[in-house]
């Protein structure tokens, strides 16, 4: 029954701040090991429980969970490549260390006698995720690779652009004040993920800074089970897998875990969910189907010419199609892969700005007004490619709009030349030229 109502403890400590001359500073940690389980040890004491059940068996069973965050951030600092075999012996190395030290301050608390309850804990250590407790301290999460080396987070505070600063560091040293090479490769690491495929950066290099996607799966097991060795409890440890990864791959994942003795496995096969926390750089519009084609118009019972957009918005995949003249939008439709409100409140915004466009109404004002809206299940959605539905549609209009009408020169619908310097007011409905008095109406 007290393992029904026994409470969750965790303490993680950071092992990126524990070395000295390019090794570990078994010294510091074992200082800190003694801090961290005593620490959480006074929690247990001086904690106010939500039920008298849950406050007797944590007090009875006295369990914690010590681990660490910082490990890939350690690695580094050390010069020694996460993939590697030298990563996998120091790991159990430096977590056989932590187990058996935290046993032996809980086994010297328990036999304190100036204590008259039991201070021995039935577990002691466990390696959970640290999200943004390693967020906030500043180094890589737990024991798992770095996710890249820059990338964009969003949170409930908006989206982040990061660059993590060991590599940041290493990078700048690497490119010897060559701003221009820095900024490149910082552009193709956030847009493509890697850096293992850049040509003008050393084997070396590459190697210590292979990122979780650039980690065979098989590094991933290895690492977790040599942790799970000097490990009383589990360990969060995700297992990163390509979005191509099969079936079979998944399952041969799941058969080295077990047979390596891990207790628990996490896989994440990479854009499986729409809502990541963690995302690389996308395009603004996904996909432009097609540019010029010909396509029927149930409701302007005619043909046009139309470029179609497939984007995503907080909600899903939807598609924006603007019709033309070869000269500039005449009409859109919005239509969504759903039905309900939202598919209805597209399809209502596609007929009002078709509407307005019949009348002469720019263009141009849709996209000011559009990108004023936000959503905020557009604005926390990494694959969403605007704030809103609105101001995605804004932005397809506002390229449509540029691909139509070069700046030098604005054509209108009888193929007669507006001046070089048009300025259109709305007279009467029309669309007028103050300087040269060329109308759409005309």
């Amino acid at each position: 029954m007290l393992e029904s109502w026994s409470s969750c403890n965790l303490g993680s400590i950071n092992l990126s701040n524990h070395i000295k001359d390019n090794a570990i500073d078994y010294d510091k940690l074992k200082s800190t090991v003694n801090s961290a389980v005593a620490f959480l040890n006074n929690v247990i004491d001086k904690n106010k429980y939500p039920l008298p059940e849950i406050d007797f068996a944590s007090k009875r069973t006295r369990k914690i969970g010590l681990g660490i965050m910082g490990f890939h951030d350690a690695l580094i600092k050390m010069g020694v490549p996460y993939n590697s075999n030298r990563a996998l012996i120091i790991a159990e190395e430096v977590m056989k260390f932590i187990n058996d030290r935290a046993h032996e301050v809980s086994e010297s608390l328990g036999k304190n006698p100036n204590i008259k309850q039991n201070r021995m804990n039935a577990s002691l250590t466990s390696i959970a995720p640290t999200g943004t407790i390693s967020i906030i301290a500043g180094a890589s999460s737990g024991i798992e690779p770095v996710f890249n080396w820059v990338y964009t987070r969003k949170d409930t505070m908006g989206e982040h652009y990061i660059v993590h600063p060991l590599f940041e560091e290493a990078l700048k040293k690497e490119c010897k004040n060559d701003t221009k090479l820095y900024n490149e490769i910082i552009t193709h690491c956030h847009e493509t993920g890697t850096i293992q495929d850049l040509k003008n950066l050393p084997t070396e290099f590459k190697i210590l800074f292979a990122n979780a996607m650039d980690i065979p799966s098989s590094m991933h097991v290895q690492m977790q089970a040599a942790f799970q060795k000097n490990v009383d409890m589990s360990i969060s440890k995700t297992i990163n897998l390509p979005n191509s990864a099969t079936k079979e791959e998944i399952r041969q994942v799941i058969f080295d875990a077990w047979k390596s003795g891990c207790k628990g496995l996490t896989i994440y096969r990479n854009g499986s969910r729409e809502n990541e926390v963690l995302s690389l750089k996308k395009p603004i519009v996904e996909d432009k189907i097609v540019d010029w084609i010909e396509t029927e118009n149930a409701f302007y019972e005619s043909k046009t010419h139309a470029v179609i957009y497939k984007v995503h918005s907080g909600c899903g995949k939807f598609y924006v199609i603007i019709g033309h003249d070869k000269e500039e939008p005449t009409m859109i439709f919005v239509e969504g892969d759903g039905v309900g409100g939202c598919q209805a409140n597209m399809a209502a915004m596609g007929r009002s700005i078709s509407a307005g466009l019949e009348w002469g109404t720019p263009a141009e004002n849709y996209v000011k007004q559009f990108s004023k809206v936000k959503c905020m299940t557009a604005m926390n959605n990494k694959l969403s490619c605007g704030k809103s539905c609105a101001d995605i549609t804004g932005k397809c209009l506002g390229d449509a709009i540029k691909m139509l009408q070069p700046k030098e020169i604005t054509v209108v619908k009888n193929e007669e030349k507006c001046c070089d310097n048009p300025h259109y007011v709305m007279e009467g409905g029309c669309r007028i030229c103050t300087n040269c008095g060329k109308s759409k109406c005309s």
